[in-house]
């Protein structure tokens, strides 16, 4: 498993609405997150991904290019 933490460049949290709309942006694409909701208060900018144990170069490639797309729709 691991986990992705959006931040503006100043490093503060990245606001609700650019988060939801990065979470939409990779289930557009296909990626299935999860959220820590039952840790985190606020935007929750914290993005959990649990690919397959074996993960082929394909999907890799794929998980990649969903989050350079849903970055890109949020800068």
């Amino acid at each position: 498993m691991l986990a992705v933490e959006l931040q503006n460049e100043d490093g503060s949290e990245l606001d609700g609405e650019r988060t939801k709309k990065f979470g939409g942006a990779l289930r557009d694409a296909g990626v299935i997150t999860g959220k820590m909701s039952h840790v985190m208060v606020g935007s929750e900018p914290v993005f959990t991904l649990a690919p397959p144990l074996i993960l082929t170069e394909e999907q890799a490639d794929r998980i990649a290019g969903a989050f350079v797309t849903a970055l890109r729709a949020i800068s």
